[in-house]
């Protein structure tokens, strides 16, 4: 079984501004199911950041329909609008 290795997160506000939440997480060794039809990744090791609209995702190794992957980067920008995108990196 996966686990998050290390977290921090921050929540502030400051008067006549909105909240602005933040944080970043590192985990190990976990099974990720992102959207059903799609394999299940496992033994997924990574890094992680988000600060407002934007959540960003540095897979260092993940195995995935027998292909082993590493060094991919995730970037969910533009969360909660329209307009949000996803942007994948890597081999």
């Amino acid at each position: 079984m996966g686990k998050v290795t290390n977290s921090n997160f921050t929540i502030s506000k400051t008067s006549n501004e909105p909240t602005k939440v933040s944080g970043s997480f590192s985990a190990e060794s976990l099974t990720v199911r992102y959207w059903k039809p799609m394999p299940v990744a496992t033994e997924v090791s990574g890094t992680g950041y988000f600060e407002g609209d934007t959540l960003d995702i540095q897979v260092n190794a993940a195995t995935s329909s027998k292909q082993t992957s590493n060094k991919i980067e995730l970037k969910f920008t533009e969360l909660g609008s329209a307009n949000s995108a996803l942007s994948i990196v890597g081999n």
